[in-house]
């Protein structure tokens, strides 16, 4: 008897932690369509270890960001949940690049130092400064081709082919100063509420076992 009581309470724990992780998970996607964050809503995901059929395991439930924490999804979603200030590091400049350069060379992500260093101002061209406000500077290069479909810039040439677009500049480097993402919802107070609700769940789960007679 005693055997069967700790297999139901078992089963109650695992089904409480996946019920209450999902509906959390359901309940974050919710809220970030509501503030306006509707793209980042898919990179919320759960499981358990009912849904993964662990046994025998400590019962579990989570919530994540696909692609893991570090992941841009990731820390877009801390970002808005937690509030922080994004700030150059040992820079003047945080510099993003756009479509018109590649987005990583090798295994590191572009920066202008190795946009300088990788001879992409043969293929491309030279960047250049040009100031837009207190806190946003773009890196543009000038006389180029860009592909129609892609956007990615090359340096226009004498004989640039007929399928390329002449653009007299193109933006190749975002520049951010300071910028500040506000806390758009609390997801630990909602994470927090639903964790309240396991051991509720776990005592009806046993009670309708009781019921049954195990």
């Amino acid at each position: 008897m005693r055997r069967r009581h700790d297999r139901a309470l078992y089963r109650a724990a695992q089904f409480a932690t996946e019920k209450a992780s999902a509906d959390a998970a359901v309940h974050i996607r919710a809220r970030i369509q509501t503030v306006g964050l509707g793209r980042l809503a898919g990179a919320v995901g759960q499981t358990s270890s009912m849904k993964k059929g662990q046994t025998p395991t400590t019962p579990y439930g989570a919530i994540y960001a696909r692609g893991s924490d570090e992941s841009r999804a990731g820390q877009a979603l801390e970002a808005y949940t937690q509030g922080v200030t994004i700030r150059a590091r040992n820079k003047e400049w945080l510099a993003f690049a756009t479509p018109a350069v590649p987005r990583v060379i090798g295994r590191r992500r572009l920066t202008p130092e190795l946009y300088r260093q990788s001879g992409l101002v043969g293929s491309i061209g030279p960047l250049q400064f040009k100031p837009i406000s207190a806190n946003l500077a773009f890196l543009v290069v000038k006389n180029v081709t860009l592909h129609p479909r892609t956007h990615r810039a090359k340096a226009a040439g004498p004989r640039a082919p007929r399928t390329r677009v002449a653009a007299a500049e193109v933006v190749a480097f975002v520049l951010i100063r300071v910028t500040r993402r506000a806390k758009r919802f609390d997801k630990d107070r909602i994470v927090a509420a639903y964790s309240g609700q396991v051991p509720d769940l776990i005592a009806d789960y046993m009670d309708r076992e009781l019921a049954k007679g195990f």
